[in-house]
């Protein structure tokens, strides 16, 4: 079994190249892929938006054993679902439910509802301090409560255990935006 450092907060966004190699049928397949790992806080949003132009996919993680994270991935999808920049480029998102190995860890579908509840909060609370220089996402204009149905083609969920080396959703996610 693989030895896993302990997570630590991010305080700057890291560039990767990857390398994924996957079975294909009967042939094995290379893809190249360029990932940008961004810190979940806040200030670090405007790093995501400034590269919404740039990108086949986003993949946001999870940890579905806490709470304390579910704000910031939910004001990231908030921001993520109301752009118009990749809404007309019809970006995929990707959420990912880590750390299912752990017994307190919650199901994808858990995760979504909870995210839909923290969602349809920011969008009431963005709503009532906008003023007429506020410029209205998707999200913003629908009058009905959010819910992660209406965006299926664009959000997906899968859980996800890296400790377990569980992350073919993952994997399954970048094959398909290539």
């Amino acid at each position: 079994m693989r030895r896993f450092q302990p997570t630590v907060t991010s305080y700057e966004a890291n560039n990767v190249t990857m390398c994924l190699q996957f079975n294909e049928g009967s042939k094995r397949r290379s893809v190249k892929a360029k990932a940008v790992d961004v810190p979940g806080q806040g200030h670090f949003r405007q790093q995501v938006q400034s590269r919404f132009n740039e990108v086949l996919g986003i993949v946001v993680v999870v940890d579905s054993t806490t709470r304390q994270t579910d704000s910031q991935a939910a004001e990231l999808l908030y921001d993520v679902l109301n752009s118009n920049v990749l809404q007309r480029n019809r970006v995929a998102t990707l959420v990912v439910c880590n750390k299912q190995d752990m017994s307190e860890a919650r199901s994808a579908s858990h995760l979504e509802k909870e995210l839909e509840g923290h969602i349809e909060q920011i969008k009431s609370t963005r709503k009532a301090t906008m003023d007429e220089q506020t410029v209205l996402g998707s999200i913003d204009m629908d009058p009905r409560p959010f819910n992660f149905e209406r965006v299926k083609d664009l959000v997906h969920f899968t859980e996800c255990s890296v400790t377990d080396d569980k992350v073919d959703g993952v994997i399954k996610f970048i094959q398909e935006l290539q």
